[in-house]
């Protein structure tokens, strides 16, 4: 029966009571079949591979083994990685060909697997919660699509190469590994490698029994929207872009979120999901940005939003209305504003639009979040935008199904003030 996913670990055979712990408290998804594959040396000469039994030759039966099994995904997870609980949920929700986590080099200090360049060193410009493309990584947390394996030739991994000029090779670079190897095909053959800075992994060295990760000491473990001053309001200017208006620091500190790493913001991420405690923000701010999000998802893209905002914060909103579009194509007076309206500027891939509002049915997007009041939406620019603004009047919460709350008794969960 064919397994929708496959765990690959390559192995020595000897695993840590810590790689142990961390697989037993790996979360995966209902219904998605999972199934572990575990190659050590034993398996190899089992199946009649030739020593030496590299990570590669490991690492390419995994690959193979996958796509006999018919799946779809493979988690390649090193035995000496410690992962989080929540590692592969989190990877499987970006939906990206190749997406890994970040763990970090068994080292004083340690530096994180992630790079950009060629052997330019590790890539260290990051906060906690970046959603970032790298040019590669390591290969103990990743999550790879086995379309990307179907797409490029054999081998997929492989220790037999060089850095530099092939004119200039004689023997191979010491130290190579098979994950460089495989990344640099995988980008040559149009595939894009991202890292998800939240889920952070420990790396165990065996030999000191020591578990190397992130510190609280380190640059990438403060994220602004960590430092919230005494007295000021704390203000998400969610798909910022170039331009976040001077006015919003006038109120207090603006952190600025985007999915593009060229605008500069203090959290790179795709803003349906914010790597943002609950209730954090005063206000939420954006300028056309939900229209890029089609009309069927709209909603959970608002809730999102709204997840981060504080129970009597305030939501602050700007879109193009399409009311003001249409009216001009049924009087024949098409303008290139109108064109905007409808399609977006296009200047760049995300620069399209996937739905349109008009007064009543923003009214009613807002209202059927069923948190907020005082809804409140005028017209601006002659009618081609609207201007929405909005309390938040509870926080959405859930039921707990735990052996702490009891349906009988009325035990709720705890609320939001």
């Amino acid at each position: 029966m064919p397994v929708a996913g496959v765990i690959g670990i390559p192995t020595l055979g000897m695993v840590s009571s810590h790689f142990l712990m961390a697989r037993a408290r790996l979360q995966s998804t209902l219904g998605i079949s999972w199934v572990d594959y575990v190659v050590t040396d034993e398996a190899m000469a089992e199946k009649g591979y030739p020593p030496p039994y590299t990570v590669a030759s490991k690492q390419n039966e995994i690959v193979k083994f996958a796509l006999e099994q018919g799946a779809d995904w493979i988690f390649f997870w090193e035995d000496d990685v410690i992962a989080p609980p929540n590692a592969l949920l989190q990877l499987l929700s970006r939906n990206k060909d190749i997406v890994t986590g970040v763990y970090w080099s068994k080292s004083n200090p340690p530096v994180p697997l992630l790079f950009r360049g060629h052997m330019r060193g590790p890539f260290e410009d990051w906060k906690v919660g970046d959603f970032i493309k790298v040019d590669a990584a390591g290969m103990g947390l990743v999550l790879i699509k086995t379309k990307v394996f179907k797409a490029i030739p054999f081998p997929w991994f492989s220790e037999d190469y060089v850095y530099h000029d092939l004119d200039e090779a004689t023997t191979r670079n010491p130290g190579t590994t098979s994950d460089l190897y495989f990344y640099k095909k995988a980008r040559d053959y149009g595939f894009e490698i991202w890292a998800d800075t939240t889920v952070q992994a420990l790396h165990y060295d065996k030999y000191s029994k020591q578990l190397f990760g992130l510190r609280s000491d380190m640059p990438q473990a403060n994220p602004e929207w960590k430092k919230k001053k005494k007295g000021k309001k704390l203000i998400a200017d969610i798909g910022c872009g170039t331009y976040t208006p001077y006015e919003l620091y006038e109120e207090g500190k603006v952190i600025r979120i985007d999915i593009r790493e060229e605008v500069k913001p203090d959290i790179i991420c795709d803003v349906r999901q914010i790597p943002v405690p609950d209730c954090h923000f005063d206000i939420i701010y954006s300028s056309n940005v939900l229209e890029h999000f089609s009309h069927v998802g709209v909603l959970q893209v608002l809730m999102e939003w709204l997840r981060i905002l504080r129970v009597n914060g305030e939501l602050r909103l700007i879109v193009p209305n399409i009311e003001h579009a249409a009216k001009h194509i049924v009087e024949g007076k098409i303008e290139d504003f109108d064109m905007w309206i409808l399609w977006g500027q296009q200047r760049y891939p995300k620069d399209f639009h996937a739905c349109g509002f008009t007064k009543d049915t923003l009214y009613q997007l807002l209202k059927s979040t069923g948190c907020l009041k005082n809804i409140k939406i005028t017209l601006t620019m002659e009618g081609r935008m609207l201007n929405a603004k909005a309390k938040k009047s509870k926080h959405i919460s859930f039921e707990s199904i735990s052996p702490k709350y009891n349906f009988r008794e009325g035990n709720q969960m705890k609320k939001y003030k």
